[in-house]
């Protein structure tokens, strides 16, 4: 082998190793990818129990509610007696007196649940927000990485081919010339 073949050699040797580099490279951004997706799934998970909770906040609010409206319906009930003696008030006051703190009872627990539960939501939710931008950018990135590498590769590639088919050229150009110069030293 002569100086050329063997630089050749090297080239090409040199450009294996750069694609098994290039090609190793490319095989951590699919890993990392998979990780990622693997996260966005955890994501979407988490996302589904918040909606969840929020659901059941949402019951809870419901059927605080419904028992608003069956103390009105008692309250009313008592206000509707026709006949009243001032024992019948007195007791009627009390039961009133009675109803009223036990409505704002479930009224403060209501108002704190519901206040409690929006805040877990919005905070859950601005997290996820926060872990999605961050994830879409880092996948962004490896994808912009991914095409790099991989257009490298075609390139590298591509040098090589040509590099191969211009020194089959030489080789068939040099025997050409050859050929002619042997050609005309025997005429």
């Amino acid at each position: 082998m002569n100086y050329n073949d063997k630089k050749t050699v090297g080239k090409i040797r040199y450009y294996r190793e750069e694609i098994k580099n290039q090609l190793i490279q490319i095989e951590k951004c699919k890993n990392e990818l998979e990780e990622l997706k693997e996260t966005f799934e955890q994501i979407k998970y988490k996302e589904k129990r918040l909606d969840h909770r929020l659901e059941v906040v949402t019951k809870k609010s419901i059927n605080m509610d419904k028992k608003i409206r069956f103390f009105k319906k008692q309250i009313f009930n008592l206000m509707s007696i026709n006949i009243m003696s001032t024992k019948d008030t007195g007791y009627l006051l009390h039961e009133l007196i009675d109803l009223s703190k036990e409505l704002l009872e479930i009224l403060k627990v209501t108002i704190h649940t519901d206040q409690v539960c929006v805040q877990i939501a919005v905070d859950e939710k601005k997290d996820y927000e926060k872990e999605l931008k961050q994830l879409l950018n880092k996948r962004k990135e490896y994808e912009k990485e991914f095409k790099m590498l991989k257009n490298e590769i075609n390139t590298k590639i591509t040098k090589e081919e040509v590099l191969i088919h211009n020194r089959e050229e030489m080789i068939q150009l040099d025997m050409h010339i050859w050929k002619v110069c042997d050609e005309r030293e025997s005429l």
